[in-house]
């Protein structure tokens, strides 16, 4: 039962934190851009550890929350040029991550737009 309260409270502040994050992102959003960016770049270039490339992952997604039509436009939309860097990755195909192989999926679908055009291999 401990272990099920610990789980949840770590839920908690997970949401907690993820809701910070997007209201930051919505104060300076290219500033979130780049940190994720920043963030995706060392996840997926080697050697990174899994709860490292969850984050980056996980980042990336909160900022598809409420993000503007024009940055996920394919081919010139901000987060559509970061989740297309992380779809054509090892990450995504490789499926090294089971997390990372379960957000995909979802990721691709909130950037729909990258995932029909640019993130096709």
């Amino acid at each position: 039962m401990a272990a099920e309260e610990e789980e949840a409270a770590m839920a908690e502040r997970r949401q907690d934190l993820f809701t910070l994050f997007r209201n930051t992102a919505s104060l300076a959003r290219s500033g979130a851009y780049s940190f994720v960016g920043g963030r995706l770049s060392a996840a997926v270039g080697g050697g990174a550890a899994w709860q490292d490339v969850e984050v980056a992952v996980s980042l990336l997604y909160q900022l598809g929350e409420g993000a503007p039509e024009a940055d996920t436009k394919p081919g010139t939309g901000v987060l559509a040029q970061l989740a297309a860097g992380i779809m054509a990755t090892e990450v995504r195909a490789g499926g090294r991550f089971s997390v990372i192989c379960c957000t995909s999926p979802e990721l691709a679908h909130r950037v729909a737009g990258c995932a029909a055009s640019s993130c096709d291999g």
